[in-house]
């Protein structure tokens, strides 16, 4: 029976090629869009599932005024110790550089040189938490010794080969020598975390002094590894009272902690990825609002696709109906109906589909560069994406075929002989409100990347409050070129290309670390973000002092005991003025007692994602990290050549390195940008899928009034009239579309908008230009049908049957 639905429904779809080819283009380009999302969302979520016991694997994280991810140390191994639900734990964190940076490491093999920065450092349990496997080594001691080393299968290649790697001593900064004891498979893309170089603990903790190791040190990330069936939420209710066994806290601090206004939490590993935006996260995450977002996109696109075919199916409802009344004459069941109009649209589907996977694998390339993943088809061991993509065509099939299969074969033979125009004029507000669908959709969608756009410029045009353009960041790699930053200061500074130089600790836009300040008593303790730079620094980036002064090489005690606040920060606490306070700084592993001597204008050292916090400033060189290089707009490329050569000059056997710090800052919106071009390509395709649709749909309605059109000819009406009167129908629906797609469009963007803490006013231009953009599109998609058929011969259009 299946034979011989497939054998009649394949009739019919040769017998109507233009009706056949719109709905295979259509649902083509529908499903080719979802199979891409579907791709995108899978990759997604599959973010750290590849461990054995993912589900157990959990990392704490420091709940507070200011989440973050780091917390301390000895935490971890403390732990198994004490929770009998605790079966595993490893502390890890990568190796820093001062002010908390992410150096490049000088790593040496035989004559081989290179830069490295994907160092990290960890507990000897690493591999009893992970499950990255080790292609060489025993990962039960391959981290015990203090020399020891694990490198990826990549850096193994790199380095030796096709030697083995196993034994081989890695020099790094001229200083360290490590054995590779372990080689690893590369860390998936879809890990939270990735690194080149493993190293021990055991190796940092001799070579380093100080409290970053203690429990009152919030510097490290650390992950448990729960027992089967054991309770999270329990155990972190455990946690306050137990931690308070290691750590003596003031009176005030215990209360938050008991009370919960503070607390230690457990994070799903599987959740980092999407639900997790700390303070120190590892790696930019993602999130779970652009899996709801592509995902919507993705169903809104198909389902306009399958609105088409049920458009041309209503508009082919006369014909139908009484094509049903004959078969049902001549003794055909419902059934047999039904299962003849689901044949044909599952067919359609199935044909669609074998054209979308081609389109997805000539496709692949360009959305991996849209949404900056790289995303494959695996056909062989991805079963899941083979039913998905099976069922969405019989899905599409069934919800396409749906309305001739169970409205049309219910019709009374009798009736839609007699009666085919009722029929298709039932069908008519079908088919209104399906167009009105298609159009609303599509609007939304044009105006959501509308939206994105105008909030993109906004980030790119706000006035940050200090100058970043034609300022190069140069980063200082060596504790010799830190000592000695005046010198190269002053020899870069003979080139009358450069305005100014100046040497900070972190660059704006970049991480920052927060330690506390206090006025008159530790109970006043306030956060604050941290900069470290030298005289120059507010000249360069022509950063406003407001009250006070800037730090001056005149004044020898700016060295040793001076700060700057921001504004921010200056209006911390309740005095007159900050200037001449005297304020207690509680660096990492020093406290500094100092005068306030100035306030700087607030400027935006952060992603416009969060409002301005407060920083503080001191000079210190040893924590210097980089030089911010102002030059003048003439000649940039021979003013960096010059630039290198004298750096290469202090520093022969590092890589000079550069970036523009404009540049950099706009890298922070990198994903807005990516989603700003993922919805774009998607709203073109779904107007372009709804302009297919909508030209079938004019195409079959002007074919039913073509004796109509010829009795206005006859009595005089002039084309431009009847090319209005045939477009005026879809003008009415767009518009409706118009109407409903607003304010849809208005909540969406609006709450998306609301992860900015400085964000654009949505426009109703924006809206209007929408509504313009779809309605100019219609009116062309139309026009042409419109035009064809009032320029035809009115004596041909009167003899139309």
């Amino acid at each position: 029976m299946l034979k011989n639905y497939l054998k009649i429904a394949a009739r019919n779809l040769l017998k109507h090629k233009a009706y056949s080819f719109i709905n295979i283009a259509g649902l083509a380009m529908g499903m080719t869009c979802c199979i891409l999302i579907l791709l995108y969302v899978q990759h997604e979520l599959s973010y750290d599932r590849f461990h054995q016991n993912a589900k157990q694997i959990y990392r704490i994280f420091w709940q507070s005024g200011n989440p973050q991810t780091r917390t301390p140390h000895p935490m971890a191994q403390a732990m198994v110790k004490d929770f009998a639900e605790v079966e595993g734990a490893v502390s890890l964190s990568p190796v820093w550089g001062p002010g908390l940076t992410r150096p490049k490491f000088a790593v040496r093999y035989g004559e081989q040189r290179f830069e490295e920065r994907e160092v990290f450092s960890a507990d000897s349990t690493f591999f009893e938490v992970f499950s990255f496997p080790l292609l060489k080594g025993d990962p039960k001691i391959a981290l015990r010794s203090p020399a020891s080393l694990v490198i990826t299968e990549r850096i193994a290649k790199k380095y030796f080969g096709d030697e083995e790697p196993m034994g081989e001593v890695l020099t790094v900064n001229n200083s360290v020598d490590l054995k590779v004891t372990g080689v690893m498979q590369n860390i998936p893309a879809n890990s939270h975390l990735h690194f080149d170089f493993l190293i021990s603990y055991v190796l940092l903790k001799m070579r380093e002094t100080g409290s970053y190791y203690e429990w009152e040190d919030f510097g490290h990330y650390n992950y448990i590894k729960l027992a089967p069936h054991a309770d999270p939420k329990i155990l972190a209710a455990k946690i306050p009272d137990w931690f308070l066994k290691y750590n003596e806290w003031p009176a005030d601090d215990i209360e938050e902690l008991k009370s919960g206004q503070v607390a230690f939490r457990l994070q799903p590993i599987s959740d980092i990825h999407l639900r997790s935006h700390l303070k120190w996260e590892l790696e930019p995450n993602s999130d779970i609002a652009y899996v709801y977002l592509f995902s919507a996109i993705a169903v809104f696109v198909l389902l306009i696709a399958c609105i088409n075919f049920m458009n041309l199916s209503t508009a082919r409802s006369a014909t139908r109906a009484r094509e049903v009344g004959m078969r049902k004459v001549l003794g055909a069941f419902r059934t047999q109906l039904i299962g003849q109009f689901l044949g044909e649209s599952i067919l359609l589907s199935l044909m669609a589909l074998l054209l979308s996977i081609a389109a997805v694998e000539l496709l692949l390339p360009f959305f991996n560069s849209l949404s900056g993943r790289n995303l494959a088809i695996d056909y062989r061991d991805n079963p899941w994406l083979i039913l998905s993509i099976g069922g969405m065509a019989l899905l599409v099939g069934i919800i396409s075929g749906s309305y001739p299969a169970f409205f049309l074969s219910a019709l009374q033979p009798v009736k839609t002989l007699k009666d085919t125009m009722r029929v298709g004029t039932k069908s008519g507000r079908l088919r209104q409100i399906l167009v009105v669908a298609q159009f609303a959709i599509s609007i939304a969608l044009i105006a959501g990347t509308g939206i994105v756009a105008a909030q993109l410029e906004f980030l790119k045009n706000k006035n940050l409050g200090f100058d970043n353009e034609q300022i190069v960041v140069v980063p200082l790699k060596t504790n010799e070129m830190r000592r000695n930053y005046e010198a190269v200061k002053a020899e870069l500074l003979r080139n009358p290309s450069l305005v100014s130089i100046t040497a900070v600790s972190n660059v704006p836009g970049g991480r920052f670390n927060q330690n506390e300040i206090y006025w008159q008593d530790t109970e006043g303790e306030q956060s604050v973000s941290q900069m470290r730079v030298d005289y120059d620094f507010f000249k360069t980036l022509d950063i406003e002092i407001t009250a006070g002064r800037s730090f001056s090489k005149a004044m020898s005690t700016d060295l040793a005991s001076a700060f700057i606040l921001n504004e921010t920060a200056a209006r911390l606490y309740d005095w007159d003025t900050p200037v001449g306070k005297e304020i207690t700084w509680l660096d990492d592993d020093d406290t500094r007692r100092g005068t306030v001597i100035g306030v700087a204008k607030d400027f935006h050292f952060q992603s416009l994602h969060r409002s301005i916090e407060p920083l503080i400033f001191h000079v210190l060189p040893a924590g210097f990290n980089y030089f911010l290089v102002k030059m003048r707009g003439n000649n940039m490329a021979g003013t960096l050549a010059d630039l290198e050569k004298k750096w290469k000059a202090f520093d022969p056997d590092r890589a000079f390195e550069y970036s523009f710090l404009d540049a950099d800052f706009a890298a922070l919106y990198n994903s807005e940008e990516r989603m700003q071009a993922v919805v774009g390509n998607f709203s073109f395709l779904a107007i372009l899928i709804a302009c297919l649709g909508l030209f079938g749909l004019a195409s079959f309605t002007i074919q039913q009034r073509t004796k109509e059109i010829g009795v206005r000819k006859v009595l005089g009406a002039s084309v431009s009239q009847i090319v209005m009167i045939l477009s005026k129908e879809f003008t009415r629906l767009v518009f409706i579309a118009f109407v409903v797609a607003c304010p849809l469009a208005y909540l969406v963007m609006n709450g998306w908008l609301q992860n900015f803490a400085y964000r654009t006013e949505i426009s109703l231009n924006i809206f209007l230009l929408a509504g313009a953009l779809g309605l100019i599109i219609a009116w062309l998609t139309v026009s042409y049908q419109a035009l064809k058929a009032a320029l035809a011969n009115p004596v041909e259009a009167l003899r139309y049957e």
